[in-house]
């Protein structure tokens, strides 16, 4: 998730990419593969589903897990705000960020590195998945999964991000 950073530094690292239309390519965790279909299975003709198209009862437990990202324009720059943020990722950012934008709670180097995959999924209008880990001041790290779908209310311009962010195992080491 995006830890408020005060200076340069590293706080997410990203493990293991996935291309979800590569053969053979599919997630592990049955949330993920549940809530990558429902986005699949509300795709009509080429155009994406909008947020008006997602219900969120017809998933309630994966709520806690939820965020929603707004895609706003500034200034010819592409910056996501966080619209929803569930419980559970309020909990493993140790504070409630509805409402920031991203880049503003990392640093410049930071918000350039996290963010590509997340302006890729806007151009390319692609999901993206990725394991990563999340290192917190004063905490350990986390380790997570991350479902990033994109979403239009025009069937065309991404407009919002839906994100599914779950705990996962730490990677396997080199040892």
């Amino acid at each position: 998730m995006f830890p408020r950073r005060d200076r340069p530094g590293d706080p997410i690292r990203m493990h293991e990419r996935t291309d979800l239309d590569a053969p053979g390519a599919g997630l592990k965790h049955p949330m993920m593969q549940r809530l990558l279909s429902y986005w699949r299975g509300k795709c009509r003709d080429g155009r994406l589903p909008g947020r008006q198209d997602i219900d969120p009862l017809d998933f309630p437990d994966l709520l806690p897990h939820i965020t929603m990202f707004d895609v706003v324009q500034v200034g010819g720059e592409t910056r996501f705000r966080i619209r929803l943020l569930g419980t559970s990722n309020v909990q493993l950012m140790g504070a409630d960020c509805t409402g920031d934008f991203v880049d503003a709670r990392l640093g410049p180097e930071d918000a350039a590195r996290i963010l590509t995959p997340y302006r890729l999924v806007v151009e390319q209008r692609r999901p993206d998945f990725v394991r990563g880990s999340l290192v917190t001041p004063g905490r350990e790290h986390v380790h997570y999964e991350r479902l990033l779908l994109p979403l239009a209310a025009d069937g065309r311009t991404v407009d919002m991000l839906l994100a599914l962010f779950l705990p996962a195992d730490p990677p396997p080491t080199d040892d």
